[in-house]
């Protein structure tokens, strides 16, 4: 069994190009405003097509940082994206509300630093990125 491999940061149709060739399952559109990769919605929907594009490419995922639900469902909405990242200190509930509009949730968690809620939480997400 191989490794499910997720590249973060995406910003360019070439490099979800490569992360393709590549054989990548997943890449990550960072929606986190303090993130030097950064995309705004249009930039994120242009990496969707291009992952559809690149034959049944990478998964593309949102991820957020302490987003609320209206906004990961807009951006969502907007770009396309059906599987989404929590990387902050969501609640299980809002990992339940996204869950139940049909989107693939990932949690992001620090094995040193996750706080006892995030990690007694954790188990609510599909899948978990420690």
């Amino acid at each position: 069994m191989r490794p499910w491999v997720k590249i973060c940061g995406v910003t360019r149709e070439v490099d979800v190009e490569a992360c393709a060739a590549a054989g990548v399952d997943a890449i990550g559109l960072n929606f986190w405003r303090g993130s030097r990769r950064h995309v705004t919605l249009e930039r994120a929907r242009e990496l969707v097509t291009a992952s559809a594009a690149a034959g049944g490419g990478p998964i593309p995922v949102g991820v957020f940082v302490d987003a609320g639900f209206e906004e990961i469902l807009e951006a969502c909405r907007v770009t396309g994206l059906g599987w989404v990242q929590l990387h902050g200190s969501e609640p299980a509930r809002l990992v339940h509300r996204l869950q139940a509009v049909g989107l693939t949730v990932l949690r992001a968690v620090s094995v040193p630093s996750a706080s006892p809620e995030v990690a007694h939480e954790a188990p609510a997400a599909d899948l978990l990125l420690v």
